[in-house]
């Protein structure tokens, strides 16, 4: 069986920062999804998850001129954490999405939340 890196984010878009790189540009992102679950009292309650995203220009993802916040998005990629040491000298590490697919959704539309 081989190995498999793959993520499929359905969500809508929070912070976007896009900066140039050379003759590239690169777009961070986060994505949140919630899934609706349920509390010791078994009432309901959201959870919302935040996930950060990279994309790089490419033919494949030629702009980001669509990429606002709020705006309902789909994301494929992969998974890849990165490590670093921080000012305080502690090393940390994050776990980003590297977009390979990008599909902004139809503008307005607000995806169902999943109960669980």
């Amino acid at each position: 069986m081989e190995q498999l890196n793959y993520v499929h984010l359905r969500g809508h878009i929070g912070n976007v920062r896009i900066s140039k790189v050379g003759e590239r540009s690169v777009c961070n992102f986060s994505v949140a999804t919630n899934m609706i679950l349920r509390n010791s009292e078994n009432q309901p309650m959201e959870d919302t998850q935040w996930h950060i995203c990279v994309a790089w220009s490419s033919k494949k993802l030629p702009d980001f001129t669509g990429i606002v916040t709020g705006a309902p998005v789909e994301v494929e990629g992969r998974l890849r954490t990165n490590r670093y040491t921080g000012n305080d000298g502690v090393e940390r590490s994050v776990c980003e999405v590297q977009v390979n697919n990008l599909n902004m959704l139809p503008a307005g539309e607000r995806l169902q939340t999943p109960a669980v």
